[in-house]
């Protein structure tokens, strides 16, 4: 089978990881498989480089309508939506060039791809990566919720996504867990081992949060929790994108971009003065392995501002590491209170700097948090096993 894989996201992030994992169990099914990555230098493309996957050369942007929990306002969708038509005719020669027998389109917000593809007669799997934006009875939600229903398959990371978009039965829909790769992570290490190697002070408490200085993923929220903290020996670690660009932006850029800017210089404003007597936060930036960073912390903090897909809570499930989340009823699937997670409410940095004084002070607890953990990501996201399930969709839906 020719299959086509279309990503449009050109860093590095889960969806990115998931597309190259789904690529290579496809190769080695036999199936040739070729992903149109965004073009120009970037982590996406060096990506497929080093794993030895073809990647299309010079692919158009994809076409998209980027309404999600995770994503900007309708104004600047729809704008960024009817630029996109210009590509259209772009995007039908490279499908007649490739050929496909079926496309996977590796993010909810392409569904405008569909009918192009149903167009040239080409079968088609949309993965809904994305958490539903606001509420579901919403016009704009229950417009996509059509053009999704119009896939030949539909795949949802969790039960609660499938059940809040609520599609009709006559779709073929599935629930596929996002994954992590083990063989993308290096365990062989101690967390002493690690710590020595990231310069880490090997007695201290380390909270681990991975989404830079960002809004959504609640910068500010672990950072003021950090401000409730009383314990000398509880240090966090922030990486991820440090948003320097919006810190130090122009007066222009402040304005269009007026909100995330200032939210920005507030929590670095904050940071400096939690700092200011001792380094209690420290700002790590971007990381191309994650292994000794998840290896070393304590705990993994996932804050999220707008709630979305926590990928993080699987990543460190890998390494035994328990998880602080806001208690939103969308991670029901795979985090328990007290079995796997701890859940603060939402939105109380005060109670997050609780559950985390809380497991400082209760390491027996944080133990078997961890173990739990570990279990649930074993028994439900590794690509080894995630990936099967993938391939057997793509056979029934081609062969459907």
């Amino acid at each position: 089978m020719n299959i086509l894989i279309i990503h449009h996201y050109p860093g590095l992030g889960g969806a990115t990881l998931s597309c190259y994992d789904v690529a290579r169990a496809l190769i080695e099914t036999g199936h040739h498989t070729v992903v149109s990555v965004p073009a120009g230098e970037n982590e996406a493309r060096r990506m497929a480089d080093k794993l030895n996957i073809e990647a299309v050369d010079g692919a158009p942007p994809v076409i998209q309508f980027t309404y999600h929990n995770g994503s900007s306002g309708i104004v600047r969708c729809v704008l960024k939506y009817l630029k996109m038509q210009r590509y259209i005719a772009k995007w039908e020669k490279l499908i007649d060039e490739i050929s496909p027998d079926i496309v996977l389109l590796n993010s909810s917000v392409q569904w405008p791809m569909i009918k192009l593809l149903k167009r040239k007669g080409i079968k088609s799997i949309l993965f809904v990566r994305e958490t539903m934006r606001k509420n579901q009875l919403g016009l704009i939600n229950r417009y996509i919720r059509k053009k999704l229903s119009q896939a030949d398959g539909v795949t949802f990371l969790t039960k609660y996504d499938l059940e809040q978009w609520d599609l009709p039965t006559y779709v073929k829909q599935y629930v596929i867990p996002d994954s992590v790769n083990k063989d993308n992570y290096d365990m062989t290490r101690t967390k002493e081992e690690s710590r020595k190697k990231l310069g880490l002070d090997i007695e201290k408490f380390y909270v681990l949060y991975v989404g830079g200085i960002n809004s959504i993923k609640g910068a500010g929220e672990i950072v003021s929790a950090v401000e409730w903290l009383e314990e000398p020996f509880v240090e966090t670690v922030i990486l991820g994108d440090l948003a320097e660009n919006l810190r130090q932006c122009s007066f222009l850029k402040s304005l269009i971009q007026y909100r995330e800017a200032k939210y920005v210089k507030k929590v670095y404003r904050q940071i400096e003065m939690i700092n200011k007597t001792e380094s209690r936060i420290q700002l790590k930036g971007l990381q191309r392995k994650m292994d000794d960073w998840l290896n070393a912390c304590d705990v993994v903090v996932f804050p999220v501002g707008k709630v979305h897909q926590a990928r993080p809570l699987y990543e460190a499930g890998l390494f035994q590491k328990p998880v602080i989340l806001p208690d939103y009823e969308n991670f029901r699937d795979n985090a328990e209170n007290m079995k796997n997670v701890l859940y603060y409410k939402k939105r109380d940095e005060k109670d997050l700097a609780l559950k985390i004084q809380y497991l400082f002070h209760n390491k027996k607890t944080a133990e078997k948090l961890g173990h739990a953990n570990r279990m649930m990501a074993e028994e439900k996201h590794l690509s080894s096993e995630v990936n099967k399930q993938i391939v057997r969709l793509i056979n029934e839906i081609y062969q459907g």
